[in-house]
Parts: C-alpha cells; sequence; structure tokens
C-alpha cells in the first residue's frame, strides 16, 4: 500500500479518512510527532522499524504500530537561514499507544 492510499475498513467522518491503529504507516505519511515537551508538530515518516516482520502490515497484527523515524519544520525563528526553517528529526519514536510519558511519540491526530 502507497502513502495515502486507504482501504474501504477505514473509518470515514466528514469526508475525511480516519485511520484506526490497524491502518499501516508508510514512509511519506503526514502524522503529528509529540515532541519530549509534549508540543505537538506536523511531521512526515522517513523510516519504519519493523524488523523481524516481511511487511509492516505483519508487525501490526502482533505488536501494534511500529516505532518510527521523522522529520518536521523547527518551531523557533532562531533555527532559520537563507533556505528557511530548519528541519529538525526525531528517531525511534514509538506509537502513541506505546508510550506512558506525556511526549515523545507519533500519532495520526
Amino acid at each position: 500500500m502507497l502513502a495515502g492510499e486507504v482501504e474501504d475498513t477505514n473509518l470515514k467522518k466528514g469526508g475525511e479518512i480516519m485511520p484506526d491503529e490497524r491502518w499501516p504507516v508508510a514512509i511519506g505519511d503526514s502524522v503529528t510527532y509529540i515532541d519530549e515537551n509534549a508540543v505537538g508538530h506536523a511531521a512526515l515518516v522517513t523510516a519504519i522499524h519493523y524488523a523481524g516482520a516481511d511487511t509492516v502490515e505483519e508487525w501490526i497484527e502482533k505488536h501494534g504500530q511500529p516505532g518510527v523515524n521523522l522529520t518536521y519544520v523547527s518551531d523557533s525563528e532562531a533555527d532559520s537561514d537563507p533556505y528557511g526553517r530548519q528541519l529538525k528529526r526525531a528517531t525511534s519514536v514509538v506509537h502513541q499507544t506505546k508510550q506512558s510519558a506525556k511526549g515523545n511519540f507519533w500519532d495520526y491526530r
């Protein structure tokens, strides 16, 4: 399944696709990253961690949503250069359902 494709089994609300916890994340997907300070950032998935499984779908069936690497645009005006705001990265970020802390997780929100 490519980024942006959805199955008919996903819930729809107001014309928007509302993914459930079984929906496989894909590289290039837009997600929300909640950083270690509990601040939300619009982010893009750059890598998916599902070692030990042949597919992301197989991993989700056994373990739930996988960890991911993300990139997002800095919120700080100080993090600017001639190209615009700098990009930040977060690695090995777990899904919200696997994080007991108030931050450092991703979700579909």
